[in-house]
């Protein structure tokens, strides 16, 4: 954690420390509008995905392993902060290397960039610091993904077995990189996808059972999760989205809404 997130600062200081703002005045003014160069409805598309964060199943497990309710809200306002900081951080360096190094592939230039411009010992720091994103991001996710297949979807006698909770983390790796070449490589494209789909899914039930008072059936979460989920994939599958120019994201959750309310009233 602190690699990761001392990295991506030192680019920022050290970008501002030698050129100042002067570069980014030369960049394009959709670099500074709220927007950029999206529509309304695509940057609200991006912010429902963003909403994600609240039907992460490693959000709640970090919630629970607290030893209470104090512990966790303090751990969330500390990160979120620190969270901030580093996408800033890694925003301002990504449009200082656009400043500098204008040709650079979109896809490498803020790499290029920050190896140029640290010095020796930092720029070591640095590529830790990307291994560190990355493989902090893979266990969490591995090890979640193979304890809930193991633990809560298969039958009793295999969820304490260290083999099935190893197998499943084997499994679970092995889909990921069977679906990561669905993608081309395209991160954005993965976020996109995955990201409404499983917002979609989840969002609207799981509000719902935070929310509400009433007796919480799981065919209503049931009911509401599918109708969201199936109505996210076939409006991107379908060539619907193209067609319409909607994102299937806004599709998804006002199904997972009729699905939750039509539950509720039969």
């Amino acid at each position: 954690f602190f690699i990761m997130t001392s990295s991506v600062l030192l680019v920022f200081i050290l970008s501002f420390i030698s050129f100042g703002i002067s570069p980014l005045e030369n960049l394009p003014g959709s670099y500074f509008h709220p927007l950029g160069e999206h529509g309304l409805l695509e940057t609200l598309a991006w912010g429902l995905i963003a909403l994600g964060t609240l039907v992460d199943p490693n959000f709640y497990q970090r919630c629970f392993a607290v030893d209470k309710n104090k512990t966790a809200k303090r751990g969330i306002i500390l990160s979120t902060f620190v969270w901030i900081i580093f996408d800033l951080s890694l925003t301002f360096g990504a449009m200082y290397a656009k400043a500098t190094m204008p040709e650079a592939e979109a896809s490498t230039g803020y790499f290029v960039y920050a190896l140029s411009i640290l010095p020796d010992g930092l720029r070591g720091f640095f590529l830790a610091g990307i291994c560190a994103t990355i493989l902090s991001t893979l266990d969490s996710y591995l090890f979640l993904a193979g304890t809930t297949l193991s633990y809560d979807l298969l039958p009793a006698r295999f969820q304490k077995s260290n083999i099935s909770q190893r197998i499943s983390i084997v499994l679970i790796g092995l889909i990921a990189t069977l679906l990561s070449f669905s993608f081309d490589g395209n991160i954005k494209a993965v976020w996109k996808a995955l990201g409404s789909i499983s917002t979609s899914a989840l969002l609207v039930p799981l509000m719902w059972t935070h929310m509400s008072s009433s007796k919480k059936e799981d065919i209503t979460f049931l009911l509401s999760a599918s109708f969201g989920a199936f109505a996210s994939i076939w409006w991107r599958l379908s060539g619907s989205k193209e067609t319409y120019s909607l994102d299937e994201i806004y599709v998804g959750v006002i199904a997972s809404i009729i699905g939750l309310i039509s539950s509720v009233l039969i």
